[in-house]
C-alpha cells in the first residue's frame, strides 16, 4: 500500500505482473474525497474503498480521464453525510497491457452547501467541530409557509443565523438543543441562507419543509416520507 500525499500529483506505473497499485488516505475531519486519473498511457480504472466497501468507481474506456469526487450519501434516505475520519484507499487497476498515469486525490471538507430549490423537503445530519460553521444556501421558487429547523441531541449550544439575499432575518445565539432554532412562517420567493455555528463538538440535523406538504402526508406517506427529500444541487469549492 502506498501512502499518498494530498494535493500532490502521484506518477505509476502498470504492467502485466503489476496490474493494480494501491493508495492509502487518512481523513482527519468529515470530508468529500476527489481523485483524479490523468495523462494516462494505456487504459486504467479508479476505485474508492472503505475497508472492503466499495464506495465509488470510475472505469472510462481507454486512455480517457477517471475522476470520483465523492461524499457519502444514504440512498435510502437521500440525505447527505460527508465521509468519515479514518482509513480510506484508492486503487488504481490495469484494464489493459500497460499504463502509466498520474494520479491526483483531494479532500475537502464541506462547510458550505448550496441545496437548491426547496420543492418539499430537505434534511442534512452534519457535525461541527468547536468554533466551526456551516452554511446553507437553498431557493424558494414558489411562496408559502415553511418550518424551518436545526436540531440535535448534543447538550452544546449553537448560534443560527437565518438571512434572505445578504439580510439577516433572524439570529440565535448559544441556542440548547435538542431544538436549536426553529422558524415557521410565511416566506417569500428568493435566496436564504442559513449560518451554524458551534461552540463545542455539536452533531445536529438542518432541515427545510414546505408546511403544505408535511401536512398532507398520511401515515402510508410518513412510513415512506424519507425517500422524498430531495438531493443537494452541489457542493461549493469541490470540482464538478
Amino acid at each position: 500500500m502506498i501512502p499518498i500525499q494530498l494535493d500532490q500529483p502521484s506518477i505509476g506505473n502498470l504492467s502485466f505482473t503489476n496490474r493494480q497499485a494501491v493508495y492509502s488516505i487518512h481523513l482527519e475531519n468529515p470530508s468529500n474525497i476527489v481523485a483524479h486519473l490523468k495523462n494516462i498511457n494505456g487504459d486504467a480504472s479508479l476505485v474508492l474503498k472503505k475497508d472492503d466497501a466499495i464506495l465509488a468507481t470510475s472505469n472510462n474506456v481507454g486512455t480517457n480521464t477517471e475522476y470520483i469526487s465523492f461524499s457519502a450519501l444514504n440512498h435510502t434516505a437521500e440525505r447527505l453525510k460527508t465521509l468519515d475520519p479514518g482509513d480510506y484507499t484508492v486503487e488504481v487497476l490495469l484494464q489493459g497491457e500497460s499504463a502509466t498515469y498520474e494520479l491526483l486525490v483531494s479532500a475537502h471538507e464541506i462547510t458550505s452547501l448550496d441545496v437548491g430549490e426547496v420543492k418539499s423537503s430537505v434534511i442534512y445530519p452534519s457535525e461541527l467541530t468547536a468554533d466551526e460553521s456551516h452554511t446553507y444556501e437553498f431557493f424558494i421558487a414558489e411562496e408559502g409557509d415553511y418550518l424551518l429547523s436545526v436540531a440535535s441531541p448534543s447538550k452544546n449550544s449553537l448560534d443560527v443565523v437565518f438571512s434572505k439575499d445578504d439580510e439577516v432575518l433572524e439570529t440565535t445565539v448559544d441556542a440548547m438543543m435538542p431544538i436549536a432554532a426553529t422558524r415557521r412562517g410565511h416566506l417569500s420567493s428568493g435566496k436564504y441562507t442559513v449560518k451554524v455555528t458551534a461552540k463545542a463538538n455539536a452533531s445536529y440535523v438542518f432541515a427545510v419543509h414546505s408546511v403544505e406538504k408535511i401536512q398532507h402526508l398520511t401515515s402510508k406517506d410518513v412510513e415512506n416520507y424519507s425517500t422524498e427529500v430531495e438531493t443537494p444541487a452541489s457542493f461549493p469549492g469541490i470540482p464538478d
